[in-house]
């Protein structure tokens, strides 16, 4: 046999392992709350036009809803379902609030037949129903939001059936 490592090598091994493996963990997770959607909406964004921080102090509720979202390329889009309120306040007060959390968040009005008019808050613009759907399973399990659904029609439309996913 050879000569035994020494045990300060180990230590300084195993160090060096929970480092990489911290990285790696941390990397994930920021990688996790990010969709590459709001990646390349961030980059296509001027800097001018980047959503606020936060809320102004003295800025008109309505300033945070933002504009309509560009059209998309593709004709028939899929957005993430996070939440509906009647009253309009409150869906810019959790448009605010996802902005905050680093998420592309709209405001999408519908009026449903049996219901009436709502203010839907979605997240994103994707270009088939598979996407949507994963996005919204794994915004679920980080827990970033209670509720997520996948909608067609950019949010106007009703959830894509199971065989459309």
């Amino acid at each position: 046999g050879g000569r035994p490592i020494p045990r300060r090598r180990i230590w300084r091994n195993l160090l060096w392992i929970l480092l990489f493996a911290g990285a790696v963990a941390v990397a994930g997770l920021i990688y996790s709350r990010t969709t590459i959607l709001s990646v390349l909406e961030e980059a296509r964004e001027e800097p001018s036009s980047a959503p606020p921080a936060g809320p102004p102090a003295e800025a008109p509720p309505e300033e945070l809803a933002g504009p309509p979202a560009p059209a998309p390329a593709w004709t028939d889009t899929f957005v993430v379902h996070v939440s509906s309120f009647r009253q309009r306040q409150e869906a810019l007060r959790e448009v605010a609030n996802l902005r905050n959390l680093g998420l592309t968040a709209r405001i999408v009005p519908v009026i449903l037949a049996d219901r009436g008019r709502w203010e839907r808050v979605v997240l994103g613009a994707y270009p088939d129903s598979l996407s949507a759907a994963l996005d919204a399973d794994r915004m679920r399990d980080l827990g970033l939001v209670p509720f997520a659904q996948s909608l067609g029609r950019g949010g106007v439309g009703e959830a894509p059936g199971i065989a459309d996913r």
